[in-house]
C-alpha cells in the first residue's frame, strides 16, 4: 500500500511538473494557475523552485522500486538507474522547451534540476548509510 502511495505522488507529480515545463509563456506570465503569491516567488526566485522541485521529485522517485529491475529498492543500482532517468528528463525538458512559444532551453535550468536530483541522491545514500549504521550497533 504504501509503494501505491509513492507511485500515485511520483505520477502527480510528473504530471504537475510536465504541465509547468510545457505550457507556453507567450506573455511572459508562465503558470496561472497557481496563486499569486506563490506564482510571484516562483517567478522571482526561479532557480530555487527548480531546485526544490527536482529535489521533491527525486526524493520521491528514489523511494520507489524499478519495475523491471532484479535489484532491491535502494541499492546502487537501483539509485543509478532513477538518477540517470531523471537527468535526462531534465534534458527532454529543455530540449522540448526550445520549441514552445515563449520558453527558453536553458543550460542553467539543466544545472539547477541536476543539483536538485544530485541533493536528493546524496540524502537517500546518508540515510540508508545512517540506517546500517545504526542496525550494526
Amino acid at each position: 500500500m504504501k509503494t501505491l502511495i509513492w507511485k500515485a505522488v511520483f505520477a502527480i507529480g510528473l504530471a504537475v511538473g510536465l504541465a509547468m515545463a510545457m505550457l507556453p509563456n507567450r506573455y511572459n506570465n508562465p503558470h496561472q494557475f497557481l496563486p499569486l503569491e506563490l506564482r510571484r516567488w516562483v517567478h522571482t526566485h526561479d532557480d530555487a523552485a527548480n531546485i526544490a522541485a527536482f529535489f521533491l521529485f527525486a526524493s520521491v522517485g528514489l523511494r520507489l522500486p524499478l519495475w523491471h529491475a532484479k535489484a532491491g529498492m535502494g541499492s546502487p543500482s537501483h539509485r543509478l538507474g532513477m538518477v540517470v532517468a531523471l537527468m535526462t528528463l531534465v534534458c527532454g525538458i529543455e530540449w522540448v522547451q526550445h520549441f514552445i512559444p515563449g520558453r527558453v532551453a536553458d543550460l542553467k535550468d539543466v544545472c539547477t534540476g541536476w543539483s536538485g536530483i544530485l541533493a536528493a541522491w546524496l540524502l537517500a545514500v546518508l540515510r540508508d548509510a545512517r540506517a546500517e549504521n545504526a542496525g550494526c550497533k
